[in-house]
């Protein structure tokens, strides 16, 4: 009984974290409005369940990877106060992995969209 209370209470936490997420990052929106064009365009087009395991796969990757760029940014902005070559570094290999993972993203997106795309055409 113990474990589920304190697995209830990290589920508080990451709602909270994902609460604080989307208000305050443009890109995270940004992130989460392409989910669900995604996600409407996998129903209009009957992907299938293969299809959609990896748009889910997706989705997950690129919304917890822009969730950990912004802990990591915010984590740099704490530590420090002034410019310096070492906190941008990190703030911009943040970055990079959330822009890999996106990419990634997209050309699975094109994998899966753009056969049923043609189909249509």
């Amino acid at each position: 009984m113990r474990a589920i209370s304190r697995w209830i209470t990290s589920c508080r936490h990451a709602l909270r974290g994902m609460s604080q997420d989307f208000p305050r990052e443009p890109n995270a929106r940004i992130m989460l409005a392409l989910s669900i064009v995604a996600i409407i365009m996998g129903f209009a087009m009957g992907i299938s369940r293969i299809e959609w395991m990896m748009l889910v796969g997706c989705i997950g990757g690129v919304l917890g990877i822009e969730a950990m760029n912004s802990a990591i940014e915010r984590c740099v902005d704490l530590a420090c106060n002034d410019r310096n070559e070492t906190a941008r570094a990190a703030k911009d290999l943040a970055a990079a992995a959330s822009l890999f993972v996106s990419l990634a993203a997209f050309i699975i997106g094109l994998l899966i969209f753009v056969p049923h795309i043609a189909d249509l055409i």
